[in-house]
């Protein structure tokens, strides 16, 4: 959708949701008000309404029928992923630290496992070949966690704490610069640089310890099917944004951008919310 700037300062996207209808975006796990308020901002500048669906409390049905229930899915920040659901992309020589480290280092609660599964089975089939054209459009935005789960549904195994590993501090209540990356991309090939209106680097907040571990010889790497479009530290050493070559509006950012400036939510909250808007269209045609 293209978005218009009215004469009050505001913008109003020209997709337009059919009168009386709200934008549906699933929650994979709950949208805390610190996510929702953001959102809603946005949301009324751009002239939608928004209702949001909490699909772990629906567990209970099959992920297709939760995935076409709603016009986006929201996976927001959350505890620590357990090892297990990506061990296999670990090196055998590794497994037995990955572990250990997760052991003593790791953040959980009761329920952080069956969230770690009940998000991978909604990925697995979100990602399904057979998909249909529009549904390959239904637009998918992870934070931080969200963004670290929708790697490891692609075989990325994860940093288990960044202090430990990597050698700088953890990404604790802190500000990043963002870079994105020049790989030859063009706008339309490039997610966060379409959504960001250039390539400059921008400042995010940051709540994490752990991190992708997107290594060059993983196959989703190799294949190029997996691309990381932005990078923190000075030596982008932090994966900071993972696109999809196959799914072309799935977004994964480990920076906040509900606790970032109105530039940056602004920005993602309003391609989602457009993007929300034009699946609507294209997947529920007018009878």
């Amino acid at each position: 959708c293209e978005v218009s700037v009215l004469a009050d300062g505001t913008s109003k996207s020209r997709c337009q949701m059919p009168a009386g209808t709200r934008i549906r975006v699933g929650c994979t796990y709950g949208c805390d008000t610190t996510l929702v308020t953001p959102i809603n901002r946005v949301a009324r500048q751009l002239g939608y309404q928004v209702e949001y669906v909490n699909l772990y409390r629906q567990k209970s049905k099959t992920s297709g029928v939760l995935l076409a229930s709603v016009d986006a899915v929201l996976s927001p920040g959350g505890k620590d992923i357990d090892p297990k659901f990506y061990l296999d992309a670990v090196s055998e020589g590794e497994k037995a630290a990955v572990l250990d480290r997760f052991a003593r280092k790791g953040i959980t609660s009761p329920n952080s496992a069956m969230r770690d599964g009940f998000e991978l089975s909604l990925l697995n089939e979100y990602f399904l070949p057979d998909r249909s054209e529009a549904d390959v459009r239904q637009p998918w935005l992870g934070i931080c966690y969200g963004a670290q789960i929708l790697g490891i549904s692609a075989g990325i195994p994860l940093i288990v704490d960044i202090r430990e590993e990597v050698g700088i501090p953890n990404r604790y209540k802190t500000n990043d610069l963002i870079t994105i990356l020049d790989q030859g991309l063009s706008a339309e090939e490039s997610l966060i640089s379409r959504i960001m209106g250039s390539q400059e680097p921008f400042l995010a907040a940051e709540a994490h310890h752990q991190a992708l571990n997107p290594r060059p010889d993983l196959p989703a790497i190799l294949e190029g099917r997996v691309r990381i479009t932005a990078t923190s530290q000075p030596d982008g050493r932090l994966a900071e944004v993972i696109e999809f070559r196959d799914r072309p509006l799935a977004l994964g950012t480990q920076f906040h951008p509900e606790r970032s400036a109105s530039g940056v939510s602004d920005g993602i909250f309003g391609w989602l919310l457009d993007a929300a808007c034009e699946y609507h269209h294209d997947s529920r045609p007018p009878s």
